[in-house]
């Protein structure tokens, strides 16, 4: 986003690159220099220096940036003192994209969770089991799904979400490697 700051004004409102919105608390005009702006923000008394089309640096992005601008009014209305779409700035290379679970279904897997921790106690699986009990669970489980009851006669809750607790407690064993892995492993040739 481009913003042209010689519109700036005392008690403007700005939004920074770092996604924070701030008022302006003085602005002068300094010219001759690349930055031709020293902008002092938020109560300070100090001035910061920025470039006409906002930049605090000119040659790389920085969270002083000003990257858009409102009317003192905006402050009592959120809707428009909020950082435009393409104004933050995250940097999620390489970290799990959690947000891609789909919702409903784990939703589905915590209730399962929450009828056990009354069952037996929070966190009970934790404890450890045999690989194969909960393997033979899961599969009980989906094959009852497969032969067509949708629900667990007990829980009244979803077969194949029961058997994802179990692969998932599975899976938690052989992360934190507890439990025991009793599988027969098979040589194959």
């Amino acid at each position: 986003m481009t913003v042209d700051l010689s519109t700036l004004k005392a008690g403007d409102y700005v939004h920074l690159r770092d996604g924070t919105v701030t008022v302006v608390t003085n602005v002068e005009s300094w010219f001759g220099s690349r930055y031709p702006f020293r902008v002092a923000l938020n109560g300070a008394s100090h001035f910061e220096l920025y470039t006409q089309n906002g930049r605090y640096h000119d040659k790389v992005e920085c969270p002083l940036d000003i990257v858009g601008m409102a009317s003192l009014v905006a402050q009592f209305d959120p809707k428009r003192i909020s950082p435009t779409p393409d104004s933050g700035t995250k940097h999620d290379d390489g970290k799990t994209e959690l947000g891609l679970l789909p919702f409903a279904p784990i939703e589905e897997v915590a209730k399962v969770l929450g009828y056990g921790a009354k069952k037996y106690q929070k966190y009970n699986y934790k404890g450890g089991f045999e690989y194969t009990r909960l393997i033979g669970a899961a599969l009980r489980h989906l094959f009852a799904f497969a032969r067509g009851q949708d629900k667990d006669p007990e829980t009244g809750l979803s077969h194949v979400a029961h058997a994802v607790c179990n692969l998932l407690f599975l899976l938690d064993q052989q992360i934190a490697s507890t439990g025991t892995d009793d599988r027969f492993k098979e040589t194959l040739t």
